[in-house]
């Protein structure tokens, strides 16, 4: 479902800030910037307004709740204006008054729960439009999640230079979720976030990403926060740009239902999935456990479970009892060129297939495109070979072996050659059994 264009509440696109501005002081005092601010809002008029909370110290004693388009609550800036609210009596501190879609913003605030890895200092469920930004949540006491969506309606907003700590299990410190699966009326849908830094205790995660085209632009994730960026399992295009995670215990994780996540660029230093686009072009992908382990880069090589390699174009690694490469068909194998596995040369001498031990200096064995075999020991040049010597002609340049065998099969329409006992003998297919040599 596409909501472009979609700003709620009033309809059409959001005005300019209105020119009317006032001062929360003058509506109560510090110890109650809850009732201050929603006695202010509510004084606002129909076109809305700026409330200022100035430098200060101050308490939420009650949830502050927008009622209106086009409330805009400026503080003024990180460590200026200092609110503290006691985040297990109060779960949200900023919250939408119903589930009427409206926009506005809040900036400029230092915002800290008394109650450590207690409540939910923003909840932007049904903000559309609206900006979120130069707020400083959790560094004097941090909530279970600072700014969080409970998957309700929060489209088109902005997100910007935020500092973010929380505390306590299932602690988040930036939040989208989508509660039914898309595209059935999605929760957070098309939000920008830029320019965050997100920490923590051991079980938070610094962004829950479970949203729809989700941009998050310069996350930095850092102290032993559970994940680093915890993509959901119902998040449909989320991009994340040049990230910085480190010293956490999982960098990127990309559940099991998310579609189309791309990572570009940053430094990752744990665990991550998806792909990473670094800076000179290369394409990486990963697994949950396994930094991106397979690549393609400009010069067009692939590796795959192999970091890079400098000349090879297609490059596989793998470990454990597995097969490394394993080719199939569905429909049968037909005539001249249709093959599971195919090769083609510019040259007759041109190799097909090369095998050997990662330490040699030789290829213990190749085939090229005339239908050449040739072995060797891998230290020195390959000296046994074998090849089509002409019509329905097999040909060696070297001697062939012939192990003893004391129980030979009976041919069946040819005839076999075998050696008993050190002697050479043959069996026609009528069964006879003739020594050619003796031993």
């Amino acid at each position: 479902m596409s909501h472009r264009g979609y700003f709620g509440g009033g309809g059409g696109a959001a005005p300019e800030l209105p020119p009317i501005a006032i001062d929360v002081r003058e509506y109560g005092s510090a110890n109650q910037l809850g009732t201050a601010l929603n006695a202010a809002i509510a004084d606002l008029p129909a076109t809305g307004g700026e409330i200022v909370v100035p430098t200060g110290s101050y308490v939420g004693d009650q949830p502050i709740q927008y009622t209106r388009n086009a409330i805009h609550i400026r503080g003024d800036g990180q460590g200026a204006t200092s609110i503290t609210w006691p985040g297990a009596s109060i779960p949200e501190l900023f919250k939408m008054s119903d589930t009427t879609q409206r926009y506005g913003s809040i900036r400029g605030l230092s915002i800290s729960s008394s109650d450590v890895g207690f409540g939910k200092a923003i909840n932007f469920d049904y903000f559309v439009n609206s900006e979120f930004a130069d707020l400083r949540i959790g560094m004097a006491g941090a909530p279970n999640k600072c700014i969080f969506s409970d998957h309700n309606g929060s489209y088109y907003n902005t997100f910007r230079n935020l500092r973010l700590s929380a505390a306590g299990v299932g602690g988040v410190c930036l939040g989208f979720d989508t509660d039914p699966v898309p595209p059935a009326a999605p929760g957070a849908n098309s939000n920008v976030v830029m320019n965050v830094r997100c920490g923590g205790t051991a079980d938070v995660t610094g962004v829950y990403a479970n949203a729809l085209h989700l941009l998050l632009m310069h996350i930095d994730v850092e102290q032993t926060v559970l994940y680093g960026i915890d993509v959901g399992p119902k998040a449909r295009a989320v991009t994340i740009i040049s990230p910085y995670i480190e010293g956490v215990q999982n960098g990127i994780r990309n559940q099991s239902g998310a579609i189309a996540t791309n990572v570009i660029g940053g430094t990752i230093m744990d665990s991550t999935v998806a792909n990473i686009v670094d800076p000179d072009g290369t394409l990486r992908y990963g697994s949950y456990v396994q930094y991106a382990d397979t690549r393609i880069d400009r010069m067009t090589r692939l590796g795959i479970g192999v970091a890079t390699h400098a000349t090879i174009p297609l490059a596989v690694s793998a470990t454990g009892n597995t097969a490394v490469v394993r080719a199939e068909t569905t429909t049968g194998i037909g005539t001249n060129n249709q093959a599971v596995f195919q090769a083609r040369g510019v040259s007759a001498t041109n190799r097909a297939f090369t095998a050997g031990l990662a330490a040699d200096a030789n290829g213990r064995f190749i085939f090229d495109m005339s239908g050449l075999f040739e072995w060797g020991d891998g230290t020195n040049p390959r000296d046994t070979n074998f090849y089509r010597k002409g019509p329905n002609q097999l040909g060696t340049d070297d001697a062939i072996f012939i192990a003893n065998t004391t129980a030979p099969p009976t041919p069946t329409g040819g005839g076999i050659l075998y050696v008993a006992a050190g002697a050479l003998r043959y069996i026609g297919s009528g069964g006879t059994d003739t020594q050619i040599a003796a031993a």
